[in-house]
């Protein structure tokens, strides 16, 4: 096993596509980081395929603040670590519907609960659709449910496209330092295992391929096309990787990041 880095930075969405939180420590189930993507809305004329109402259509999005009521509570299931400590294979249950309860601040200040029809309301009226609120307490997820980037990538694209990007723009679970390594080193993972702290395992399955809310800054909302443009000129699409997780696990900033076998 070979140590290649640490836990730099944890961020979970608790309402999809709007803005994210950083967090210490949380535990990674199979289906994700628990409270990620956990709400979502969707936009009842929108395609089948993909029904979710995302910063594409309205780039504002990203700014609306989202928090858990019960922070604690979303982040870590009560028993699971001395579960783990006597030897336990078996996760307990995820918390129950109500440790996800979220509170949205809106740009102007204002602050409702994620279900309150009056924030529907408010989004509907800011873009021009009919949407509704989706909740599940495993996720809502593009593609697999657990995405990472190494810090160095991040740093190395906002090189290439000449100024500073919020790393929040790409949206990922997992930011981790690997010293000495290149940029967009994590394409070197895809097939490969991970253990992350002391207990967590995933398997790196695929590259990250990105659409457009890489180009919106996350506070403004406005577009910037230059940004996808010059990853997909340059890196075919594709930053950072997903990860399917094999053996559930607390992650922590700070943890190592080791390469298995």
């Amino acid at each position: 096993m070979t140590t290649i880095g640490t836990v730099r930075v944890l961020r979970r969405h608790p309402v999809k596509s709007m803005a994210g939180e950083v967090v210490a420590r949380a535990v990674a189930s199979h289906a994700g980081l628990i409270g990620d993507r956990v709400w979502a809305f969707v936009d009842r004329e929108g395609p089948a395929h993909f029904p979710w109402f995302t910063a594409r259509g309205l780039g504002a999005l990203v700014a609306w603040q989202p928090r858990f009521s019960h922070p604690a509570r979303a982040l870590v299931p009560e028993g699971i670590e001395a579960a783990w400590a006597r030897g336990s294979a078996v996760a307990p249950a995820l918390p129950d519907d109500a440790a996800f309860a979220v509170q949205v601040a809106t740009p102007a200040g204002e602050v409702l609960a994620v279900d309150d029809p009056r924030l529907l309301a408010k989004l509907e009226a800011a873009s021009g659709r009919k949407l509704a609120l989706r909740f599940a307490t495993r996720g809502m997820h593009d593609c697999r449910p657990l995405s990472l980037v190494a810090s160095q990538t991040l740093a190395g694209f906002a090189a290439e496209v000449g100024r500073p990007l919020d790393a929040r723009r790409y949206r990922m679970n997992i930011e981790f330092d690997w010293p000495g390594a290149a940029p967009f080193v994590e394409a070197s993972l895809v097939g490969r295992r991970l253990r992350i702290g002391e207990r967590l395992e995933v398997a790196v399955v695929e590259p990250d391929a990105r659409c457009a809310m890489v180009g919106i800054d996350p506070d403004s909302g406005e577009s910037d096309r230059t940004v996808l443009r010059t990853l997909a000129d340059r890196h075919g699409g594709n930053l950072g990787v997903y990860a399917a997780v094999l053996r559930e696990g607390l992650v922590a900033e700070g943890d190592a990041v080791t390469l298995l076998p």
